[in-house]
């Protein structure tokens, strides 16, 4: 019976991972001239969901949320928990350093909620 939750599994994370990849290519399409998107980051079938408004210029740079001195202090914090890091998947509301909040970028977390299921 274990080899079949293996696949099922596996089969629902590599859906997870596909879907992934897409919003970020979708979102990267969008950003426009100038603008560096901030994706999500960690396991795409998470057990914990870390959410934050807007990306900082840090995360801006890498291209990844919860990059930094945050994401630093939230492994280290992950650690003393006994949490496993994979177990965790970080995303903000906002795409983009200074973006706005529009229907747009709820649709993108909606996405994310719907690809992890926490």
């Amino acid at each position: 019976m274990a080899a079949v939750s293996d696949e099922i599994f596996e089969k629902y994370l590599q859906k997870a991972i596909a879907e992934t990849n897409e919003l970020g290519d979708e979102i990267a399409r969008s950003a426009g001239e100038g603008r560096v998107p901030v994706l999500g980051s960690g396991h795409p079938l998470a057990d914990v969901f870390m959410l934050k408004w807007s990306p900082r210029r840090s995360e801006e740079q890498e291209g990844v949320a919860f990059f930094g001195r945050a994401g630093q202090a939230i492994l280290k914090s992950l650690q003393r928990l006994r949490v496993d890091p994979m177990a965790v998947y970080g995303t903000n509301c906002l795409k983009f350093v200074d973006a706005e909040e529009d229907d747009q970028a709820r649709a993108w977390v909606r996405r994310e909620l719907h690809v992890v299921q926490p």
